[in-house]
């Protein structure tokens, strides 16, 4: 068990360095970029609608859960981290179907998590809401991370 063991752990310690340089990747240069500027274009455009604060958060959190998250978000996510794995167009888009698009397990997952953060950021200054955030995404990270190194795809429901 001695050298198979050691070829094992290694490879697992390659893949699992491979995988935090996906993540890093993916975050670096798809979901911060992406995560400013629709932070910036929400606040600009609901602030300048909309006078209540509870008119202006009840419309970023139906906008960011209902619309963005289930078909921007996630699809962008799954797919592209399934084209970081060298997944190809076909398996980028089918991972991004399955896993992402729509009414997924992961959206309900999504909405148990991030309606109360939300509801909180929305009433941090905005200087202090993309920190926030992201100090809240390290732990949704690790549960999306989950799923997305899981083979099949997630049960609709």
């Amino acid at each position: 068990a001695g050298p198979a063991a050691l070829e094992a752990s290694g490879g697992r310690r390659r893949e699992s360095a491979l995988r935090t340089l996906r993540y890093f990747i993916f975050g670096a240069f798809v979901n911060a970029p992406m995560f400013i500027a629709y932070y910036h274009l929400q606040d600009t455009v609901v602030d300048g609608l909309l006078e209540s604060a509870g008119g202006r958060l009840l419309a970023k959190l139906a906008f960011d859960q209902l619309v963005w998250t289930p078909f921007c978000y996630l699809p962008t996510f799954f797919g592209g981290m399934a084209a970081l794995e060298g997944a190809g167009w076909r398996g980028a888009t089918r991972e991004a179907r399955e896993k992402g698009w729509g009414l997924t397990g992961v959206l309900k997952a999504n909405w148990k998590f991030w309606i109360p953060v939300l509801t909180v950021s929305y009433t941090v200054p905005r200087e202090f809401r993309i920190l926030f955030n992201n100090t809240m995404a390290l732990f949704w990270t690790v549960y999306l991370s989950t799923v997305q190194s899981r083979k099949e795809g997630v049960a609709k429901g």
